[in-house]
């Protein structure tokens, strides 16, 4: 186990090291005139993986045995349907996080749109934990957009990471994780990310 976490543990020494060196942002107008209205997600078919929203569109289909080891072994953009369950549902949950992550900074009365591109998006599958992958990402940038279409400020990319328990350990925390939203490590990613991106227009 403590050899399992030297790597976790310098992964996410990495990252935020990484966020400490971004650039800040140049915003082409105030800030806090806009708000985020809404939120556009590209780049959905770079989701690797989603264990706890898989098992979710397993149960809710009622799939068999074929399909369902279909999908917890194949990339969520094998399929269509599911991936676009998975979009859909991204979409919602980084326009709730990014709303209230960035609320006070962007508190103003225009409307803004935030544009999501996903460069990588992963929550390692139940054999991938208990063997070789214990460590959820994502990354991604955000351009918010005036309601004219200009570009009013682009970040760099932005990652973020979650430590997974592994090992013997994987299958009783992925029956937790899928029990309870909030300990989901998908969910947990967005949020933190949005937390990322909101710490990052707050840079001088």
């Amino acid at each position: 186990m403590r050899r399992l976490w030297i790597p976790v543990l310098s992964l996410c020494g990495m990252m935020v090291a990484s966020c400490a060196t971004l650039p800040p942002p140049s915003p082409s107008a105030p800030l806090e005139e806009f708000h985020i209205a809404s939120v556009e997600l590209d780049g959905a078919s770079t989701v690797r993986s989603w264990p706890v929203e898989e098992e979710a569109f397993i149960r809710a289909r009622n799939l068999d045995a074929t399909a369902a080891g279909r999908i917890r072994t194949n990339p969520v953009s094998a399929e269509p349907e599911l991936a676009s369950h998975v979009s859909r549902l991204l979409t919602e949950i980084f326009t709730s996080d990014l709303k209230a992550a960035t609320a006070g900074k962007l508190a103003g009365p225009k409307p803004a749109k935030a544009v999501v591109r996903l460069q990588r998006f992963d929550v390692p599958s139940l054999a991938r934990r208990v063997f070789t992958d214990q460590i959820a990402s994502l990354a991604a940038t955000v351009t918010l957009v005036e309601p004219g279409g200009a570009t009013l400020v682009a970040s760099p990319e932005i990652t973020v990471a979650v430590p997974l328990l592994g090992g013997l350990s994987s299958p009783v925390a992925a029956l937790v994780e899928s029990s309870n939203a909030t300990l989901d490590p998908g969910r947990t990613l967005v949020k933190n990310y949005a937390a990322k991106y909101a710490e990052w227009l707050a840079m001088k």
